[in-house]
């Protein structure tokens, strides 16, 4: 079901607000509208017995560069640097002993199915004029010359073996990919170490916890001593240090941020309870300075569409904001708020503006007040290219499992009605009409209804200019130069 399909068959609200109450969300929720969208999140938290300083960096196995396996000579330079002359033969002999009975069960077997290996050596045997009953006997009883044809279909089958099957098969059908499957299967040692920078703020332990946390997910956690210096990916999450969060060192505490990939949205619910519950066990803590961040993605993963407004009129930004006590958060402006600004700010517009404005939903007048690009991504509602950043959750939060789903759940169903253009046109209407009366002293507010009502379809173009060419749009100016530059803007 597409989301303008779902909006008019379940569009039973008729007052200025659309029911964001639990059983509502939660109905939502479970229509295909909802759960064709994804969503991730960023937590933010305190996490314990995690930093250390000064002590001396020890060296340590490094497993990043670790090459595919292809055959024996390669196998034996990788681990050159561990391996004696002696030792490097007798890893030889071995790896081609195991090669070759690796050849031979597939030999035996090759020998075996569907009685290939019998039919083979009767049709030897008949070749060389030995009759039936004699054939069957030789078979049965294995005497005469069934060791001289066995031998001979044995070495025609291993022949044909090794022309299919190389040393790379026999690697691969072993679950041998790469050089630390050969360290481990033949108990080698790994030749290559590293030695980590040393830091006073040293963050610990993060590649065993990255490792807790994946048996957590059930994926990938990659990890990194550094901000933002591990690329996102579909199929991994991401843990790393995070500045901004106040945590103290000096009782061992890291200021740590757990990024998940996106994912449907009922799975993102499900890794919310899943990494709630182990943050609480580890002894993991939230305050002020920890936020909550989702990321929800409509199904053609673009926001072009989306209508920045109308999402931050419908969300209650605010109300999300007050819930989790982040209203004077830097990390965190409310987008209702600056769209605020910006309506009061378009009293002193003229009609040409005043019509640009309302007819591409402020959104140029608003991104000018965030101050956009620089700290644009600093507001509770951030739209971007492909997905819409929400940073109103947040403080201390881990004790707010169900606020939190809750609140993901708003997020899903504003973003449904902001990319339908026709979902709850009337209450949008109205919407802006009080957002644009309520914050304009001097507006006149007959000639900003009528602006409200064109940008969002409840009166056609004409209607529109006969009003303004009654006089009930006099602010603007005359009628004829507001007929003009409508002409110009429609």
């Amino acid at each position: 079901m597409k989301f303008n399909e779902f909006a008019h068959s379940t569009h039973q609200i008729t007052l200025d607000e659309v029911d964001m109450s639990p059983g509502a969300l939660g109905a939502f929720f479970r229509t295909p509208a909802a759960q064709a969208m994804k969503a991730g999140f960023e937590m933010e938290m305190i996490v314990p017995d995690m930093a250390e300083g000064g002590d001396t960096a020890e060296p340590e196995l490094d497993y990043s560069n670790n090459p595919r396996a292809y055959d024996i000579e390669d196998i034996l330079e990788f681990f050159s640097e561990t391996l004696n002359a002696r030792a490097s033969m007798a890893l030889s002999n071995r790896l081609e002993n195991d090669y070759m009975e690796f050849i031979d069960d597939v030999v035996n077997s090759e020998f075996d199915k569907n009685d290939r290996g019998e039919d083979a050596v009767r049709e030897m045997a008949r070749n060389d004029d030995m009759s039936e009953d004699d054939i069957e006997s030789m078979i049965n009883n294995k005497n005469g010359r069934w060791d001289h044809y066995y031998d001979e279909v044995i070495e025609q089958i291993r022949e044909d073996s090794i022309s299919e099957i190389g040393f790379v098969d026999f690697l691969r059908r072993s679950q041998i990919n790469t050089m630390s499957d050969v360290c481990t299967d033949y108990n080698l040692d790994w030749p290559l170490w590293t030695t980590p920078e040393e830091s006073n703020d040293k963050i610990n332990d993060l590649s065993q916890l990255s490792k807790e946390i994946s048996s957590v997910v059930g994926m990938k956690v990659f990890y990194s001593d550094d901000y933002h210096s591990v690329p996102r990916g579909e199929d991994n999450w991401v843990l790393e240090p995070d500045g901004s969060i106040k945590a103290e060192p000096r009782e061992g505490e890291a200021g740590l941020e757990l990024v998940s990939p996106p994912m449907n949205i009922s799975k993102a619910i499900e890794m919310i309870t899943k990494t709630f519950s182990w943050a609480k066990d580890y002894g993991c803590r939230t305050d002020r300075s920890t936020g909550f961040h989702m990321g929800v993605s409509l199904p053609s993963q673009s926001t072009k569409d989306l209508d920045w407004v109308k999402l931050t009129l419908f969300l209650g930004d605010q109300h999300v904001l007050e819930k989790f006590s982040r209203s004077a958060q830097t990390y965190a402006v409310s987008s209702l708020s600056l769209l605020q600004k910006t309506a009061a700010s378009s009293a002193t517009l003229d009609v040409a503006a005043a019509m640009d404005a309302m007819r591409k939903g402020l959104t140029k007048l608003a991104a000018q007040e965030i101050g956009a690009p620089t700290g644009g991504k600093y507001v509770s509602v951030h739209v971007k290219e492909n997905y819409v950043e929400f940073r109103s959750a947040g403080g201390d939060y881990l004790d707010k499992e169900q606020e939190i789903t809750l609140t993901l759940m708003r997020y899903v169903r504003a973003m449904a009605i902001a990319s339908d253009p026709n979902a709850y046109k009337k209450e949008y209407a109205t919407k802006l009409y009080k957002l644009m009366s309520s914050q304009s002293k001097d507006v006149n507010n007959n000639s900003i209804e009528l602006f409200v009502k064109y940008s969002t379809g409840i009166i056609d173009k004409q209607t529109l200019k006969q009003a303004i060419s009654s006089g009930r749009w006099s602010r603007f100016g005359k009628a004829a130069k507001a007929d003009a530059d409508l002409d110009k803007q429609v």
